[in-house]
């Protein structure tokens, strides 16, 4: 049994303190944020617990020493004053329209307004809460703290319709604008978000903002180190380990493989998706838990429409540091978004070039991402897709290769070429390189590279299946490139059957046309 209450969709930082929650503790990078700053921007991916984070400050300033008892920030802290606190969390409801945003900005004034017994003449939502600010700091000789959790949603909901988006965008500009000239009156401000819309008036008028999202001192202050996960876990990971009789160090390294990986400076520490390991601990299973709470269907048709070469982060896409959190407002960067969104992640830095690489962070995300672009690309339903992995699986399993071939050229032939931006060839590459990097779930496989090695490989735990793929070539030409290359020798000295198939694609009919395959004596 678990030692501690495991905190799975809980926010509060009171909640999980009273109720004997587990509470990984972040107090220490906090109280250095306060010490050494008053206005702060964090991006983070979703469920990374950034709502955690606020919750945590709003109980430091409203001086409940009691909360952090036993926690790193106590032995720092001497005053504990309680100040006022004006919360603004713009998750729980959906956008649309500018009068989305307008009647959850008022119900969360209304909120503030009741807690502090506040009062204003004025109409505009933004004078409004200029009066609020100014107001109780007067009263209590004491300055405001404003806390902003997921400022950026009405703004992600509304992307594909610029005219709201552009509403939306101007009302949070007017609005958030006041701090500004309120500054006097402010204490702190931490504001978070998915991803940092420039043009935004708490970016483009606050020029003391701090953006830590890319700072090596915040890059542990939401997520999980490996330190912090042997130190809290262990018997979470002794019970995952039993139930599914593995040993505890083969469980870290399925851990690591499935939820570590994601990287938030150039210090490149490795930092655990919190929620999937929860999860995977409340569970005692290895699930797709982070991707379950939410499918990007805006990213995916942006990354069809745009004719975006998925193939990048598998080897990397190198990007500015300059430019990597400062989202240009004028034109849609579907790698920034990616980014921020937490599809994909640093993993390299470029010291010369001030620059990173960006990749999937892990195999969570990698698979779960590609699993849903196939069928979002082949415009068939998850539950299709789905089976044809587990049918091609199953295909190599039982050395069933024209069973194999035979389904992969059903699904090349059911391919919608609707795009003008695309080639037949284009889509015949995305649909191999997608079959067979899902079909690493379950294999070891090399997905299609096109770049004069072997185009895929497929290895169980009793052979090895070499493919060669051609465009408008002989599927003989194809497997005589296997043999001159020598691509079976490296699995001559095993036991596995090695088996090679030699691929050809007519462009012009847009069909896998032939196919060849010979086993290797």
């Amino acid at each position: 049994m678990f030692s501690r209450k495991l905190p799975i969709g809980i926010q509060s930082f009171e909640d999980i303190r009273k109720n004997n929650y587990l509470y990984v503790d972040k107090t220490s990078y906090i109280y250095n944020l306060i010490q050494t700053g008053k206005v702060y921007f964090l991006s983070r991916p979703r469920r990374f617990g950034k709502s955690l984070l606020l919750s945590t400050l709003k109980s430091f300033f409203l001086g409940k020493k009691d909360l952090f008892s036993g926690l790193s920030i106590q032995k720092k802290e001497n005053s504990w004053i309680e100040y006022p606190v004006f919360y603004f969390d713009f998750g729980g409801k959906e956008y649309r329209t500018r009068e989305d945003l307008e009647e959850k900005i008022r119900s969360l004034l209304k909120n503030i307004k009741e807690n502090y017994n506040l009062n204003s003449t004025e109409k505009s939502l933004e004078l409004i809460f200029s009066d609020y600010i100014k107001d109780i700091s007067i009263r209590t000789g004491k300055n405001v703290v404003v806390l902003v959790d997921e400022y950026d949603k009405p703004l992600l909901e509304t992307l594909d319709n610029k005219i709201e988006n552009e509403n939306c965008r101007s009302l949070l500009s007017a609005f958030f604008g006041v701090l500004k000239p309120c500054d006097d009156y402010i204490r702190f401000v931490f504001v978070t978000g998915v991803t940092k819309f420039s043009k935004v008036s708490i970016f483009s008028d606050l020029n003391q903002l701090n953006d830590i999202s890319l700072s090596p001192s915040a890059e542990s202050l939401c997520g999980i180190t490996q330190k912090e996960l042997l130190e809290n876990f262990n018997d979470s990971i002794l019970e995952l380990a039993r139930e599914n009789s593995i040993t505890k160090e083969e469980c870290i390294n399925l851990l690591q493989s499935k939820y570590d990986g994601y990287h938030f400076s150039k210090n490149l520490i490795d930092i655990y998706n919190p929620y999937s390991i929860l999860k995977t601990f409340s569970d005692n299973f290895f699930g797709t838990y982070w991707f379950e709470t939410g499918t990007p269907t805006f990213l995916f048709r942006q990354l069809e429409q745009n004719n975006f070469n998925i193939y990048n982060f598998t080897k990397g896409v190198e990007y500015s540091i300059s430019t990597l959190m400062n989202k240009s407002d004028a034109d849609f960067d579907i790698v920034q978004l990616l980014f921020q969104s937490g599809y994909i992640t640093i993993k390299d830095w470029n010291k010369e070039l001030n620059s990173f690489i960006l990749k999937y962070p892990n195999t969570e995300v990698e698979y779960s991402f590609l699993s849903i672009f196939l069928p979002t690309f082949m415009k068939q339903n998850q539950q299709t897709s789905d089976f044809w992995i587990r049918e091609f699986y199953r295909d190599i399993k039982d050395n069933n290769i024209n069973s194999f071939m035979n389904r992969l050229k059903s699904i090349i032939a059911s391919v919608p070429y609707a795009c003008e931006k695309r080639t037949s060839e284009h889509d015949f590459q995305i649909v191999v390189y997608l079959v067979f990097t899902l079909l690493g779930q379950f294999t070891i496989a090399e997905s299609y590279t096109n770049k004069g090695r072997i185009d895929c490989l497929v290895e169980t735990d009793k052979s090895v299946f070499i493919f060669e793929f051609k465009v408008d070539e002989s599927a003989l030409e194809a497997l005589k490139q296997i043999n001159t290359n020598g691509y079976y020798e490296k699995y001559s000295s095993t036991n596995k059957q090695v088996v090679k198939i030699g691929v050809s694609f007519d462009s012009s009919k847009k069909i896998l046309s032939e196919w060849i395959s010979e086993k290797q004596i």
